[in-house]
């Protein structure tokens, strides 16, 4: 955070961050814009991040979620849980890079 830069992510890297969160469980008005880059600084050895954020998804299993595994079919297990609530780590990711805790770059590497 001592050495964050604001940061205008470019066109491609906003559309690919508001797909993740428009079909991962959040809603994009809702999402920051307090996108960062990474600068360096002494605190961070001048790689421009320092400890660790965690994104993750929990699904819920019951009943509708059991139906779906059952299917076999991970698209229809994953658009199910994402409609009783959960989020998706890729929507996760792009929400704390909004929050500047980690940059879009940092969250689609980690994703990619």
């Amino acid at each position: 955070k001592e050495c964050a830069a604001k940061e205008a992510p470019n066109d491609k890297a906003l559309a690919d961050a508001r797909a993740a969160v428009d079909t991962g469980g959040l809603d994009w008005k809702a999402v920051g814009s307090a996108f960062k880059k990474q600068v360096g600084c002494p605190k961070c050895n001048q790689t421009g991040y320092k400890g660790r954020a965690m994104a993750m998804e929990l699904m819920r299993v019951d009943r509708r979620i059991t139906a779906a595994i059952r299917t076999g079919d991970a698209e229809k297990v994953r658009n199910t849980a994402v409609a009783q609530g959960m989020v998706t780590i890729e929507a996760e990711a792009v929400r704390l890079a909004s929050e500047g805790i980690t940059t879009i770059a940092e969250a689609q590497r980690v994703m990619d």
